[in-house]
Parts: C-alpha cells; structure tokens; sequence
C-alpha cells in the first residue's frame, strides 16, 4: 500500500475515538432500560472474577493503587481512573494517546 493512502496515527486515534464514543453511547443506553434487579444480579455473578477467564479477580496495591490482578491468566484490570493515577505526571506519550482515546 503507498505511504500517502495509509491513514495517519491522528486519523486512527480519531477513528477510534469515534468507535469508543459510539460504544459508550450504546453501553450508557443497555444501563438505562437494564432493571435494578438485573443489574444486581449481575454484579453478584461477575463481581471481582476475570472478564478474560472468569477465575476470581484479587486486589493488589501497586503504586498506592488497587488494581485487579487474576493469576489464572495474568491479566491486569483497572477501575476508571487508575490508568491515569499510573500515569501520573509525567505524561508518557504513549499512554497519553491510549488515554485520550477513552476519555469521554
């Protein structure tokens, strides 16, 4: 493919962020008409296991932050606003355009 037919990074971050959006959209709307009830039943079934695997989810602290950790599969799962905690201040680039990615 020629260079000049390639999206740039700009393009697919902006893409990107339109697809998030578009589920955050969609997921915000299934919150909406979910029932209490369901919902409650929900979190009983799925809280703290692994998305990935299902095993069980353990808290870890690492940098003052507890961060979700299965040691089934070794995925590592944040609440809202602990990757940017992790972060911190230094703003590392490539973070920062994970980050602005998903940010609403």
């Amino acid at each position: 493919m020629d260079e000049e037919l390639r999206p740039s990074i700009a393009e697919q971050e902006y893409f990107l962020r339109e697809d998030v959006e578009k589920l955050r959209l969609l997921a915000l709307k299934r919150q909406k008409r979910m029932a209490r009830a369901e919902k409650e039943e929900l979190r009983r079934l799925h809280w703290m296991r692994c998305p990935k695997c299902g095993d069980e989810l353990h808290p870890v602290d690492f940098r003052n932050i507890k961060i979700a950790r299965c040691f089934s599969c070794h995925g590592t799962w944040l609440d809202e606003g602990e990757l940017e905690k992790m972060a911190g201040s230094n703003g590392h680039k490539v973070v920062d355009a994970v980050l602005n990615i998903f940010r609403g």
